[in-house]
């Protein structure tokens, strides 16, 4: 899981508030060093195109678009290393029936002993009861494990909104 969730501050206001990253945006617009993400922010009717949030002097995030489901796009003008950036800045995103402030101790015991590329902003918790031990047991009774990537998204956070899933 990747630090999604930064902690700022409205440009003009000093308003905290929440940027929660949920999806890297490829667009023709964002050059050099700059990352569009989509994000959920709280709260988010503060703030409107062109806004920006800042999470320290030189990184911040300004207010793109509001998308239809309330989601905003967000540009980042990122000096150096984005990953690293938010690896410092941002906070690991705990399941929302976690009600406290991630600890240092959640980032092992809210990754999979499996994962390998960095990019989910949430955890796969249907996986965490595997260990190594466990997935050895099943290779040892002939069950065969097959490499995946998945990057868990914002839907973990929102209410089902339909009525056929």
């Amino acid at each position: 899981m990747i630090h999604a969730r930064l902690i700022g501050e409205k440009e003009e206001t000093g308003a905290r508030i929440e940027v929660f990253l949920v999806k890297k945006w490829q667009l023709e617009e964002a050059a050099g060093e700059q990352e569009v993400w989509e994000a959920l922010i709280r709260p988010a009717k503060r703030l409107k195109p062109g806004d920006r949030v800042f999470f320290a002097s030189d990184f911040f995030a300004e207010i793109l678009a509001i998308q239809a489901d309330g989601s905003r796009l967000v540009r980042f003008d990122v000096p150096g290393d984005f990953a690293a950036r938010l690896e410092a800045l941002g906070k690991m995103p705990l399941p929302p029936y976690i009600r406290r402030e991630a600890e240092a101790e959640d980032e092992v015991r809210y990754q999979t002993v499996y994962s390998r590329t960095p990019g989910s902003v949430a955890a796969p918790t249907a996986g965490l009861h595997f260990t190594e031990d466990l997935l050895e047991q099943i290779r040892e009774k002939g069950g065969e494990t097959v490499d995946v990537t998945l990057h868990v998204g914002p839907g973990t956070f929102r209410p089902v909104q339909t009525a056929c899933i």
